[in-house]
C-alpha cells in the first residue's frame, strides 16, 4: 500500500497544476511553524516551550499527512480512472484490425462469397458484421447475411462447416480473429445449407480495447 501510494505520489507530482497546489500547501505550513518559532521569546518558559514543541510537531504531522492525502487520493482517482477505461472498453465491441481486414482480403478470388450469420438482438454482433462485410466487399467477395432468431450469445465467433470452411477458417486465424471452428449441427437447426463459407458473429463475454475499426484505405462503409 505504502509503495503504491509512493508510486502514485511520483506520477501526481508530473502534473504540474496538483505539484504546484501540493508544495503550496507544504509551504504555507512550514511559513507558519517557522513564524510561530521566531515569535519565541529568547528565554521561554516551560509553558512556551510545550507549545513550540506542539507546533513544531503539528507542523511536520500536518506535512505528512498532507503529502499522504494527496497521494492517497491519486492513488483513488487512478484505480477509478483505471476502472471507467475497462468499462469503456468492455462497451466498446469489438472492432476491425488491419491484420484481419488484410487476411480477408488474401480470400479474393478463392471463394464465391460468404454467409454472415449474425446473431439479431445484439446490436455490437450487428455492428462487427458489418465491419467483417465491408472488408469482405473490398475483396470483391459478395456478402450475403441471416439472422437466426434461435442464436444465442456467448460464442463470440464462428466458422461452421461448410463449403470452404477450411480456408476461410485458416486465413481468419492467421488475420487474428479470435473465432473458432465449428460443425454445422446449428445450420441444420437453423435450415442453412449453404454452398458458401457460413461465419458465425454472437455475442462475446471479452470484448477488447476500444479503437476506431479498420475498414480500409479509404475507410468506406457498407452502405
Amino acid at each position: 500500500m505504502i509503495s503504491q501510494i509512493i508510486a502514485t505520489i511520483g506520477t501526481f507530482f508530473s502534473d504540474p497544476l496538483s505539484a504546484s497546489l501540493l508544495l503550496g500547501d507544504v509551504i504555507a505550513t512550514l511559513a507558519v511553524g517557522i513564524g510561530i518559532v521566531l515569535e519565541t521569546p529568547e528565554n521561554p518558559t516551560f509553558r512556551q516551550k510545550s507549545a513550540m514543541a506542539l507546533v513544531v510537531i503539528g507542523v511536520i504531522a500536518e506535512t505528512i499527512c498532507s503529502v499522504w492525502l494527496f497521494g492517497h487520493d491519486a492513488a483513488i482517482i487512478s484505480k477509478q480512472q483505471t476502472t471507467i477505461i475497462e468499462l469503456e472498453t468492455r462497451l466498446a465491441g469489438r472492432v476491425l484490425t488491419k491484420p484481419e481486414y488484410d487476411a480477408i482480403q488474401t480470400l479474393r478470388g478463392k471463394i464465391p462469397g460468404v454467409l454472415l450469420v449474425v446473431e439479431p438482438h445484439c446490436p455490437e454482433c450487428l455492428n462487427f458484421s458489418s465491419q467483417i462485410a465491408t472488408a469482405f466487399d473490398h475483396a470483391g467477395i459478395k456478402v450475403f447475411a441471416n439472422f437466426p432468431e434461435t442464436m444465442e450469445g456467448g460464442g463470440g465467433g464462428c466458422v461452421y462447416k461448410s463449403p470452404y470452411s477450411d480456408l476461410t477458417y485458416a486465413t481468419l486465424s492467421r488475420g487474428g480473429f479470435s473465432f473458432h471452428s465449428c460443425g454445422d449441427e446449428a445450420l441444420k437447426i437453423w435450415r442453412i445449407n449453404s454452398p458458401l463459407p457460413v461465419i458465425g458473429v454472437a455475442g462475446d463475454d471479452a470484448l477488447p480495447y476500444p479503437v476506431k475499426p479498420y475498414l480500409g484505405p479509404s475507410g468506406q462503409t457498407v452502405p
